[in-house]
């Protein structure tokens, strides 16, 4: 049986507004991560959350050119930086 596909465009309407998507990553909750050049995305179908790098806050992403997004068998968010190393969110 043939399965009929929908899309939806989701930008700047939904609040998606930056640029240079490298990568995207479902979490087991549901949440959709996106690695871009202007630090980390989290989508949960209704609204973007951004992560970027605040100067002098060391809780914040080390850096806004995320290469690539994974997640660990704790739960946790890995993002891979672009120009090498990592951040990690935990849960």
């Amino acid at each position: 049986q043939e399965q009929l596909l929908s899309w939806e465009f989701i930008g700047e309407n939904k609040g998606l507004n930056t640029l240079g998507i490298t990568n995207i990553h479902q979490d087991k909750v549901g949440y959709f991560w996106l690695a871009t050049q202007e630090g980390l995305v989290r989508y949960d179908g209704h609204s973007f959350r951004h992560f970027r790098n605040v100067a002098g806050d060391s809780t914040s992403i080390y850096s806004n050119h995320v290469y690539c997004v994974k997640e660990d068998k704790d739960g946790n968010i890995w993002a891979g930086l672009i120009r090498g190393g990592d951040s990690r969110a935990d849960r």
